[in-house]
């Protein structure tokens, strides 16, 4: 009889100890279910500069979780944020896009990430129209200079109306602001006996 008085009181105590780990453990994920954070940080340049308006995107496994602005110091915050593991993609207009490394957030804290966008590559672009006069029959065989990527290279110019204005013959003729409204005028070329 004292056997399965043991025995029944240790078994009360077992369900009661497994019953005790249950509840807690059901109820700290739970817990952990709704628990959030924030994600913040700032937008520079690559000399330090903050960089303004520029698109914040947080993403976690490939979804977008938010999307926000830079203000006008560069800082971004997203709250309140679900835990897990995000990663900031930043673009702005003249940097190239930037990816951060993926970050863990957890509970109750504040990630702060410094996202540094390096320059984007420059891109000029000229349109040529044809509103001059025709050319005279007299000059359409004249000589034709072209200049290739190593010759425009040697010039070692930045600005192709600068290295266009170094071609024989060609005079290169701006009339409105920088990039819009210019021309070119063929000079003419004289022999000396």
């Amino acid at each position: 009889m004292r056997m399965s008085k043991f025995h029944s009181s240790a078994t009360v105590l077992l369900l009661a100890f497994f019953t005790i780990v249950i509840v807690f453990a059901s109820g700290a994920g739970a817990a952990g279910a709704g628990a959030t954070g924030t994600v913040g940080g700032k937008v520079v340049d690559p000399l330090g500069a903050v960089v303004p308006k520029a698109r914040v995107t947080l993403v976690q496994r490939e979804k977008v979780a938010g999307v926000t602005e830079s203000d006008q110091e560069g800082n971004f915050v997203f709250s309140p944020v679900e835990v897990g593991q995000y990663l900031v993609r930043v673009e702005a207009p003249g940097f190239e896009p930037q990816e951060n490394e993926i970050v863990h957030l957890a509970p109750d804290r504040t990630l702060s990430i410094k996202v540094m966008l390096q320059v984007g590559k420059l891109r000029q672009q000229i349109v040529v129209t044809d509103t001059g006069s025709d050319l005279p029959e007299s000059q359409a065989g004249a000589s034709v200079t072209v200049l290739d990527h190593l010759e425009l290279d040697a010039f070692n110019k930045l600005d192709l109306l600068d290295v266009l204005r170094q071609a024989p013959g060609l005079a290169v003729v701006q009339t409105g602001t920088r990039w819009h409204d210019f021309g070119f005028r063929a000079r003419r070329q004289q022999r000396v006996q």
